[in-house]
């Protein structure tokens, strides 16, 4: 099942699957770079890939700033 998950003012699309009863796994495209996320419910999963996507949008070239 697909969720639009919002990141820094953009939404992308994220595909959630379930491996097991507790074991959840989100899965999208983030500036070009497939991320993962796993947790043991569908929202723990979205949390951690949005988690990642953040933390790139931060890390990236573009929102990097010299002294």
């Amino acid at each position: 099942m697909n969720e639009r998950v919002e990141v820094s003012g953009k939404f992308y699309e994220v595909s959630v699957y379930q491996e097991a009863p507790s074991k959840f796994t989100a899965i999208g495209e983030f500036l070009g770079e497939y991320l993962h996320g796993k947790g043991p419910t569908r929202g723990s999963a979205i949390r951690r890939w949005k988690e990642q996507a953040r933390f790139k949008a931060n890390d990236g070239p573009a929102s990097s700033t010299s002294s």
